[in-house]
């Protein structure tokens, strides 16, 4: 059985909480060592990283990290524990940018430039509006694709969201992505998920630009 789970931003053991950044991180490098092509960011920039910006990526309250893992159906532990002691099977990421930061996003730079840390209190204000979620790190393990799990993370995803909006009084939720037009796989699974191209940018990208001469990216912005 597949369960969608969120991250929490902080656990009240630190043992648990080092494991889940741990876990996380682990994750995400295993995503860039085995499907490099599909994403703008490498391997050998992000494993360098320091602790704390993969704790500060998990605690940060502008981001929502959801994960799918397999579970047997008779598992009654906690949300946590089934994160420590299950095999994650995908996982994604809703950031949550401020209003002024939107039409500065692109394939250029990473999303996480718009819900920095001088950001995050800000990102925390209630308004009576519509508010845009970016998915960003969208995976999903090998063994698992084939199956629907990619399509019902992202279904999960976007109901994360809109309960998440709804709580706080806002009027609407609506989400974005960025994909590779060449990865026609990716698209075709935000398709399923109600996605459509709304945007074509050309790009080069930064793990590119070093090649001469550097060839250019055409990414599609689909949203739903």
């Amino acid at each position: 059985m597949t369960r969608f789970l969120v991250l929490p931003r902080t656990c009240d053991s630190q043992e648990s909480w080092d494991e889940l950044i741990d876990k996380s991180k682990a994750f995400r490098l295993q995503s860039l060592r085995e499907s490099p092509d599909a994403f703008a960011s490498t391997l050998e920039n992000e494993q360098i990283f320091a602790c704390e910006i993969w704790e500060g990526r998990l605690a940060n309250p502008c981001a929502t990290a959801v994960v799918a893992v397999s579970v047997s159906t008779r598992n009654k532990a906690s949300d946590l524990d089934v994160l420590l002691e299950s095999e994650w099977l995908a996982s994604t990421v809703l950031l949550r940018p401020l209003e002024d930061e939107v039409e500065k996003l692109s394939a250029s730079a990473s999303p996480w430039s718009s819900v920095t840390e001088e950001r995050e209190e800000r990102g925390k204000m209630i308004e009576d509006r519509r508010v845009l979620f970016v998915l960003n790190g969208v995976y999903v393990i090998p063994k698992a694709r084939g199956y629907g799990v990619g399509v019902a993370l992202l279904k999960a995803s976007l109901e994360i969201g809109n309960k998440m909006v709804e709580g706080e009084g806002a009027v609407s939720a609506g989400f974005q992505v960025r994909v590779d037009a060449a990865n026609t796989a990716a698209v075709k699974l935000y398709e399923k998920a109600g996605f459509k191209i709304s945007l074509t940018e050309t790009i080069v990208m930064k793990k590119n630009a070093h090649k001469t001469p550097p060839p250019e990216t055409i990414v599609y912005v689909m949203e739903r």
